[in-house]
């Protein structure tokens, strides 16, 4: 699903870029939280029976934070059109899969599910492995 550019016009993903601060940009937040609350965990930690988990005073448990959907926003930069020459210049082609342009991708360590991920330069190795 990810390196569909349907998928990414839709969830705004494509052309979502590391942050750079001195011109307000950062990574656009809405793909990562589709990705957490509907295609992988959801809201709220469920048990195997399917109700939901209480901390002590009877409040669900959060299965992730803010923090972890800005860490899977970052995850989830760099990527753009198919054939494109360039990030700034998209192909606009929908038919083939996005492919990542790594000067636009987060690099710096991003917190995801269970800790801290390390720093990394590619945007399809931690696009693959932030849910796994």
């Amino acid at each position: 699903m990810t390196p569909s550019p349907v998928m990414g016009v839709y969830l705004s993903m494509l052309a979502n870029q590391q942050a750079d601060p001195e011109l307000n940009i950062r990574p656009d937040e809405n793909y990562a939280r589709e990705l957490l609350q509907l295609f992988t965990i959801a809201v709220v930690e469920l048990r195997t029976d399917g109700s939901v988990r209480l901390d002590a005073v009877g409040v669900p448990l959060p299965t992730f934070d803010q923090s972890v959907i800005e860490g899977f926003a970052q995850v989830n930069t760099g990527w753009t059109f198919g054939g494109s020459p360039s990030f700034a210049e998209p192909s606009l082609d929908d038919l083939r899969p996005m492919e990542p342009f790594a000067a636009f991708h987060a690099t710096q360590p991003r917190r995801l599910l269970g800790g801290l991920s390390p720093a990394t330069a590619t945007a399809p190795t931690t696009a693959g492995g932030a849910i796994r």
